[in-house]
């Protein structure tokens, strides 16, 4: 799945050049695609950052499925939460509405491993606990004082802000 939107999940529109979804495209940083994965098993997943270049992944401690449970995050967004085990969650989805968080128009919809011992309705919104991937906008918190309501951030080995700066992104499973 790639993501690249220009406003928040709820009443998003594409970015200028980027193919939407159900198109036919090649997979890459100009397409916007998914494919349902309902019942794909998996071991590995990746997170990738198409702008830094860069990515992270996990590895499930044993053999999953993809399934099509959500549930709603503390603040009524709906989540995905996938229990990789070793301590790791990958997680989707919003914490909050943005509320607070640097230029509304380019929020995002985070995509992140985080530690399984973060409450789950924070969804990506991490305070201190571990988070690899793209945060919600207000985890910022990970990456210290300027971090906060950061809107874009992305966190591998560093921290990366992306402020108003469009970031192409999205995740997959092996």
């Amino acid at each position: 799945m790639i993501v690249g939107t220009a406003t928040t999940s709820s009443t998003r529109t594409r970015l200028a050049g980027i193919t939407a979804f159900g198109v036919a495209a090649p997979p890459g940083p100009t397409a916007e695609w998914g494919v349902d994965l309902t019942g794909i098993k998996f071991r590995e997943v990746r997170i990738d950052n198409f702008t830094k270049p860069a990515s992270v992944k996990h590895t499930a401690t044993s053999d999953l499925t993809w399934n099509a449970t959500t549930y709603a995050g503390d603040t009524g967004f709906v989540g995905k939460r996938v229990v990789l085990g070793g301590g790791w969650d990958l997680r989707a989805g919003y914490y909050g509405t943005g509320a607070g968080c640097v230029d509304l128009a380019n929020i995002i919809i985070p995509i992140c491993f985080t530690a399984s011992s973060t409450p789950t309705g924070w969804v990506c919104d991490t305070d201190a606990y571990g988070l690899e991937g793209m945060g919600d906008c207000s985890a910022g918190e990970i990456c210290g004082a300027g971090f906060y309501y950061a809107k874009k951030v992305w966190r591998d080995t560093a921290c990366t802000s992306y402020l108003t700066t469009t970031a192409v992104y999205g995740f997959a499973v092996r």
